[in-house]
């Protein structure tokens, strides 16, 4: 499985966990509106330890290797050429390119071929603000065009920026081989003027383990079954960078076909150092997750997609 981790390898994972808030980078499309793109502080300031003030990495005391750069690893991480790591969001279906509305991604949607309709993919925020709650419904249409039911269903991500993406999941009693076509309609709320969840958490993904028959993995708020097959396992760490405490922080994530279809969607709530949900993080706060998929083998899909919120 092609995890989304960064693409300058361990360099990036293994960041010192500290405070700094959010640093924003507007970038102008030709003709149309502009998407601000929420990147990660730098990373001098998340961590310090590492680099000196030239933004060199330190190797051992008194010696930095200039090579790459801390400047050059967040332009790496935050541009729009394959997987980007930004505030709150891991993937690569953010976009500059603003089309006035919330629409459906329908190359990345997944429909069941048999028993209950149901579908899963991705919606996109392409309006200038961020929305608040969004809900996509399938409209499900017989071969003559008749309407058999809408299925709808919230998406569990809030508030949604600009440009960005979200992944959903919509079922119905409707029979999969009943429906020869589906329209899709996407409703999204207002972002709140009081202030809304936070999505300044910085993601890390540390490892992955198949499902299937491999040794257990034991955490210290997680044991795996006595029995096999095991289960497959995420595994990583968020850190609040909004500067303010925040909520009780959430990992959302989706995975991905070979197809770019979305197959799967789960979430979970980060972990406290006791093992207990996290009820919030400061503004250094940092927590971990653990997402458990019971998959016959292997991974759910060949890539996922990770949403923060607090």
């Amino acid at each position: 499985m092609r995890l989304r981790a960064p693409r300058l390898g361990a360099l990036a994972l293994v960041l010192a966990c500290v405070g700094g808030a959010s640093a924003y980078a507007t970038v102008a499309q030709g003709g149309g509106d502009s998407a601000t793109v929420p990147t990660l502080p730098p990373l001098e300031e998340r961590a310090p330890d590492l680099y000196d003030d030239e933004g060199c990495l330190r190797v051992e005391a008194g010696e930095v290797d200039c090579t790459t750069t801390a400047g050059e690893v967040d332009d790496a991480l935050a541009d729009d050429v394959g997987t980007r790591h930004l505030a709150g969001y891991v993937g690569d279906h953010y976009s500059e390119e603003l089309s006035g509305d919330v629409v459906v991604l329908e190359d990345t949607v997944s429909r069941a071929t048999d028993g209950p309709f149901a579908a899963s993919g991705l919606v996109r925020n392409e309006r200038t603000a961020a929305v608040g709650a969004v809900e996509v419904s399938a409209h499900l249409l017989d071969a003559g065009g008749s309407e058999l039911a809408v299925a709808s269903a919230p998406v569990p991500v809030a508030p949604l920026r600009p440009g960005e993406p979200a992944p959903f999941e919509v079922q119905s009693e409707v029979a999969a081989a009943s429906v020869a076509a589906v329209t899709w309609t996407v409703s999204a709320a207002p972002a709140e003027d009081a202030r809304p969840p936070s999505r300044e958490i910085e993601l890390t993904t540390y490892w992955e383990e198949p499902g299937g028959a491999r040794e257990p993995v034991h955490l210290y708020f997680y044991d795996d079954p006595a029995t096999a097959p095991l289960p497959y396992l995420l595994f990583g760490g968020l850190s609040n960078r909004a500067g303010v405490d925040v909520g009780p922080p959430r990992v959302v994530a989706a995975w991905l076909d070979e197809a770019g279809r979305v197959v799967r969607v789960d979430s979970v709530d980060a972990v406290a150092p006791d093992g207990s949900a996290s009820a919030g993080l400061d503004e250094d706060g940092v927590a971990d997750f653990l997402l458990v998929e019971d998959t016959p083998a292997g991974a759910p899909g060949v890539a996922v997609e990770l949403w923060g919120v607090s």
